[in-house]
């Protein structure tokens, strides 16, 4: 049960408020830290990097030689550049770091909220906080590393992750 408090700021003023559910996702499993105990991502999970340091960890499949995408939608502090900033946000303070690699631990894509001035929010769809794209050259399994790009975790950084 969620409660939802509106609250005047400055002046009374008349209002109008909607509630919609945004995106659906499976809640993460813990432990999901490592590639042995990944969470499967079929096309949504939802999670919580809710420590320092915490990793979380999903196993998804894509079809070989075709462009697969990874996106989150988390905060948008630190992809300021975001077109669609009034929008984004998300009730998140997790400033996320994306990582896909294969079953041996291999790098194949990598996007971050972290470097100064790069930004990996698409141009064409704005509402994710950051996206990775790659090309497999077999068909997996891969997995997708989700954590904070300044190492910090709180049950606030909050996140939900899309394959598509």
């Amino acid at each position: 049960m969620h409660f939802l408090r509106v609250v005047p700021g400055g002046a009374l003023t008349g209002y109008r408020l909607e509630l919609s559910r945004f995106q659906s996702a499976t809640r993460e499993s813990e432990p999901n830290d490592t590639i042995a105990t990944a969470d499967a991502l079929v096309t949504r999970a939802a999670g919580v990097v809710d420590a320092p340091g915490d990793v979380d960890v999903f196993r998804f499949d894509a079809p070989q030689d075709r462009l697969a995408v990874v996106a989150i939608y988390a905060g948008p502090s630190a992809t300021g550049s975001d077109g669609f900033f009034e929008y984004s946000g998300h009730g998140s303070d997790l400033q996320p770091e994306l990582t896909v690699t294969d079953g041996q631990g291999a790098v194949l894509a990598t996007c971050t909220s972290n470097p100064a001035s790069v930004f990996t929010e698409s141009v064409t769809d704005g509402l994710p906080t950051a996206a990775v794209a790659f090309v497999p050259s077999s068909p997996g399994p891969f997995y997708v590393h989700v954590e904070s790009a300044f190492g910090t975790g709180t049950a606030t950084h909050t996140y939900v992750v899309e394959r598509r």
